[in-house]
């Protein structure tokens, strides 16, 4: 089984904080789960830290926009395929490496990054993460 850790950012945009955070949420878990399916995944869990999407993704509702909407069922369609995926919730205090990397990721161009060792600041969140 493999993991897949999918990290929200928060932000805010016109159509508000909790709706921008949800709408960012869904947009990396779509793309998280393109990427584990393109990738020949099939057993996977996809981990978030937003917990508000939970529930969105199995019920939605009419008070979402269009772009939430969309997105919902673009995840409900990868999540119908031939594989299996757990969603599950981690605390944020648990997705700091996840959460680190993410956000190293926006500051970088490329659309990909290979390490072949941890740099130091990464190494710090993970000897916090070993406590």
């Amino acid at each position: 089984m493999r993991r897949l850790l999918v990290q929200g950012f928060g932000g805010y945009r016109d159509i508000g904080a909790m709706t921008y955070s949800i709408l960012t949420t869904l947009g990396q878990t779509t793309r998280g789960l393109v990427l584990a399916w393109d990738c020949g995944l099939r057993d996977i869990i996809c981990e978030t830290d937003c917990l508000d999407i939970l529930p969105i993704m199995h019920e939605l509702t009419s008070r979402y926009s269009s772009e939430v909407t969309d997105l919902v069922h673009k995840i409900q369609e990868l999540l119908s395929r031939l594989w299996v995926v757990h969603v599950e919730w981690v605390s944020r205090e648990a997705n700091r490496a996840a959460d680190w990397m993410a956000r190293y990721g926006t500051k970088d161009n490329s659309n990909h990054v290979i390490w072949s060792e941890p740099c130091a600041d990464f190494q710090q969140i993970i000897r916090l993460d070993i406590g």
